[in-house]
């Protein structure tokens, strides 16, 4: 059971948890700031999350990325624009830490006469026919594989490329590692995992000074990492599972400052992937991620398919040491920026 305990009195409180964690990244595209914030980008994994219930699915982990595949949408969008002169093409976007790449292929003679207008990676449908799309599928894939670390794999699909409905393909991918400030120790103890046993999941442990505050029930503390500008955040209910639908008091804990107070955090290593394909009239968006948390550190690796259907166009005092046990279903996350770069649901470890 996920708890808190203030070494004061030795209280404690009884959550089932979610826990986010996260990391202040570079963005690289500029996107409107009515478009990039946690209320948003929490309501892309609420939505992953409610489909996957109405499945029969409710253990499953998730891990997806609301701002690549937000930044996706924003890129297209300006494409179609351009395409049809709605409004002058954006220029290519600038390349940063996290982000990877992106590829734009061509379906249509069509987009073939557009493709000069924007400055960024593409493939027209004359070199994708004089290639061959198999061909086109393995550089691609390959690109992707070792630009996110291995962590996504043959994400381009051949059946998609040689579709007949699809007028043209945006390919995105990014990739981000952090590293604990102080590595976290095996934590030999017997833990229940969501109240039961588990024996598979390899706890791990640290204690150390950490940024922490609370807002009606919910609380926050910071993990330092070695890398400037970045924030590793989890957020939790103190008495009961986080209900990722209050968003207005996490999109708080993330937006204002913490202060300092020792803590003892305890929580299990994950390794795990996911894909979903989201669709709609005239287009559908293939997105596939994978997360790793080890006594280390933390990876993510994510990638995204936009395909275009034809037809469309203040400072608290330090107090009392605390201790965070991380033994619920949780959220890990990246933020940038009031963005969440990567988000994850784990219910399994």
């Amino acid at each position: 059971m996920t708890f808190f305990t203030r070494s004061k009195n030795d209280d404690f409180f009884s959550p089932s948890l979610i826990f986010l964690i996260a990391f202040q990244l570079t963005l690289v595209y500029s996107v409107p700031e009515a478009h990039a914030s946690f209320k948003n980008d929490l309501n892309i994994l609420q939505e992953q999350l409610k489909k996957k219930e109405m499945e029969g699915q409710e253990e499953i982990n998730i891990i997806l990325s609301p701002y690549l595949i937000r930044t996706s949408n924003h890129i297209a969008a300006n494409i179609s624009d351009a395409i049809v002169g709605k409004k002058p093409p954006l220029p290519m976007p600038e390349l940063g830490t996290s982000f990877k790449g992106l590829h734009l292929v061509s379906k249509t003679l069509y987009i073939d006469e557009h493709l000069y207008k924007f400055k960024i990676p593409h493939t027209s449908s004359y070199d994708l026919k004089e290639q061959t799309t198999e061909f086109f599928a393995q550089e691609i894939n390959a690109k992707i594989e070792k630009e996110t670390n291995g962590m996504i794999k043959n994400f381009a699909e051949i059946d998609t490329l040689n579709s007949p409905t699809i007028k043209y393909i945006l390919y995105t991918w990014f990739y981000q590692k952090v590293n604990w400030e102080k590595p976290f120790s095996v934590h030999e103890q017997t833990m229940l995992w969501n109240g039961k046993e588990n024996n598979q999941i390899q706890w791990m442990a640290q204690k150390r000074t950490m940024r922490y505050r609370e807002k009606n029930g919910l609380g926050i503390v910071s993990i330092p990492i070695k890398e400037q500008g970045i924030r590793a955040i989890i957020i939790f209910d103190k008495e009961r599972a986080l209900d990722i639908k209050r968003t207005e008091d996490i999109s708080w804990l993330l937006d204002n400052p913490t202060g300092r107070r020792e803590v003892t955090l305890i929580m299990p290593q994950c390794d795990f992937k996911y894909t979903f394909l989201s669709s709609t009239f005239d287009h559908d968006i293939k997105h596939a991620a994978a997360l790793k948390i080890d006594r280390n550190g933390a990876e993510i690796g994510a990638a995204a398919s936009y395909r275009a259907h034809r037809g469309s166009s203040i400072e608290h005092n330090p107090i009392n040491p605390i201790t965070v046990i991380i033994n619920h279903p949780f959220i890990f996350g990246f933020v940038k920026n009031k963005s969440l770069i990567g988000a994850a649901y784990i219910n399994q470890p």
